[in-house]
């Protein structure tokens, strides 16, 4: 996994649990307890993605956006004590996913 993560390299082991390791990523819940602008759940979210299309290089874009949509909804969660911050983080999200899609 050292390779995968930090290399982006697959090996044997990666190669014979892909689809253990992909359920085990997608199993994955994120908090961050003070969200503020966004930028670590957005970094995360890059990360997962990253990791996933590793997993799966033939993924077509459409499918990246749609990964990217779920991974937002099921894995990544965010609270602060300001609602200004958290509606700018749910904006970020939102134009991370606009910039991906074909269509509006």
């Amino acid at each position: 996994m050292y390779n995968l993560i930090f290399h982006a390299k697959t090996d044997d082991f990666i190669s014979q649990n892909t689809t253990t390791l992909t359920h085990a990523i997608k199993s994955l819940k994120i908090l961050d307890p003070s969200l503020g602008s966004g930028a670590f759940p957005m970094g995360l979210l890059n990360e997962i993605l990253r990791i996933l299309h590793l997993l799966n290089p033939t993924m077509q874009a459409q499918d990246i956006a749609a990964l990217k949509r779920e991974i937002i909804q099921k894995q990544i969660y965010g609270i602060d004590i300001d609602a200004d911050a958290i509606e700018i983080a749910k904006l970020r999200f939102w134009l991370s996913i606009a910039v991906d899609e074909d269509t509006p």
